[in-house]
């Protein structure tokens, strides 16, 4: 069981407690399940291939529970000589406000000289799944809230789990907004220079301090008047 699931328990019970974000908590432990929770898989990648995939233990493992229990991406995105990924992965419909903190991990394989680069980017259009269809199209994923070896430097990209954090921008309110994960690579395939595999897990977004500050304020008044009654 990973660590992140103390994390859940405790960010659903903080929102419960504030009617504001919705939780995101993901550990990939079994990604069949993703469709069924709202996550969607979109590959415009030039010929497209293969799209994200269970972790696979025999080239790295996940930081923390079984092996496999991350989700990746690879050069198989593309079945093309050379040309062009662009691997989406879509997180489920969520209520943010702005000023959430998302945080995720991810990594490629030891000593990978083939640049790797995944992209994080935000749709405020409700449920859209609207990417394009194109290698370049971006559709209602415009918003860019960070990008990892943005450049596509040959050993630009983490080998070992590195943990990252992006803070929400302001939403003008409570918004359904969806998170885009693009595995990204441009001069790839069996001819290119580009692309190996990567690796993505323990994704969350946690409410804001404001959020955590009312549930401390609620849990403290809640242990005042049992208190009062004792």
């Amino acid at each position: 069981m990973k660590a992140i699931r103390t994390l859940s328990a405790f960010v659903l019970f903080a929102l419960a407690g504030t009617a504001s974000a919705t939780p995101l908590i993901e550990g990939f432990d079994n990604i069949t399940s993703l469709p069924g929770a709202g996550w969607s898989f979109i590959n415009n990648s030039t010929d497209a291939g293969s799209t994200w995939f269970q972790g696979n233990e025999g080239i790295f493992g996940a930081k923390d529970g079984a092996a496999n229990s991350y989700i990746a991406a690879n050069l198989t995105s593309t079945n093309s000589m050379l040309g062009t990924i662009s691997n989406w992965l879509l997180s489920p419909t969520l209520s943010l406000r702005g000023g959430e903190t998302l945080s995720f991990l991810t990594r490629t394989e030891a000593g990978s000289l083939n640049a790797d680069r995944l992209e994080i980017r935000l749709s405020k259009n409700g449920n859209t799944s609207q990417v394009g269809n194109a290698t370049d199209s971006l559709g209602d994923f415009s918003l860019l809230l960070s990008s990892v070896n943005p450049n596509l430097v040959p050993d630009g990209f983490p080998t070992d789990w590195q943990m990252f954090s992006v803070v929400i921008p302001d939403l003008k309110g409570l918004t359904d907004a969806r998170l885009g994960f693009r595995y990204w690579v441009t001069d790839t395939g069996i001819n290119g220079s580009n692309g190996n595999y990567i690796g993505l897990d323990n994704v969350s977004v946690v409410p804001t301090p404001s959020s955590l500050a009312c549930l401390g304020l609620g849990l403290f008044g809640l242990m005042a008047s049992v208190r009062r009654r004792t």
